[in-house]
């Protein structure tokens, strides 16, 4: 899935980077759900360049730009911002680069908190018992079947990934039976968990990581 940055036709949400899948120059746009031409627009051109000398003046990266136009302070489109939001980045970068500020902030953050902003999955202490389970019975499956393949090199999940454990939808199943929990509450961690059960496993194989 290719990211790249197009502002939707039909809503004119503009979309930088955008999630959407692109196949011969068309995207779904992530707010509409259209399907949007991104081939030849302008905008897109102009959209990337602006971002891109924004990360490289003031370090910031992407995802925190984005934060800063959510919240209002940095404008939608940034070809339109002025020096007054320039100050404001850079005021950020000062921020999240000074240690002081950011001890005093995550202290005001519960532990649990500070886990998840840190790891895309919390420590095994923080995981419920349902949640240690599914990890768990990942972790062995994988093992167990990793053992006798050959390492997979850097940034792949490999050709096996999901293709010899519990599928998620038997996962589903077996949760909201024994923990009676909803597929809408369980589904989102066993993708989670089974990527982590993953990587644990290529580790211990000694293979590379992927992910967390």
């Amino acid at each position: 899935m290719k990211k790249i940055a197009f502002t939707c036709s039909a809503c004119g949400a503009l979309n930088v980077p955008g999630t959407g899948e692109n196949w011969r120059g068309f995207v779904n746009c992530p707010h509409c759900g259209a399907r949007v031409c991104v081939a030849e627009d302008p905008q897109v051109r102009t959209a990337r360049k602006s971002y891109r000398e924004l990360v490289e003046k003031t370090g910031l990266s992407v995802t925190m730009i984005l934060e800063l136009q959510k919240r209002g302070l940095l404008p939608r489109d940034l070809a339109e911002r002025h020096w007054v939001h320039d100050t404001v980045a850079a005021a950020v970068a000062l921020a999240v680069s000074s240690e002081e500020i950011l001890r005093g902030a995550l202290a005001r953050i519960p532990k649990a908190r500070r886990e998840k902003l840190v790891h895309d999955t919390p420590s095994d202490g923080l995981l419920t018992k349902w949640q240690r389970v599914v990890l768990d019975c990942y972790v062995k499956e994988y093992q167990k079947d990793l053992a006798d393949c050959p390492k997979q090199p850097p940034g792949k999940l490999g050709p096996r990934y999901g293709s010899v454990v519990t599928s998620i939808p038997d996962m589903i199943r077996f949760l909201e039976k024994q923990y009676q929990l909803t597929p809408a509450t369980s589904r989102p961690w066993i993708k989670r968990l089974k990527k982590v059960a993953y990587n644990r496993a290529l580790r211990a194989q000694g293979g590379a990581q992927h992910g967390k």
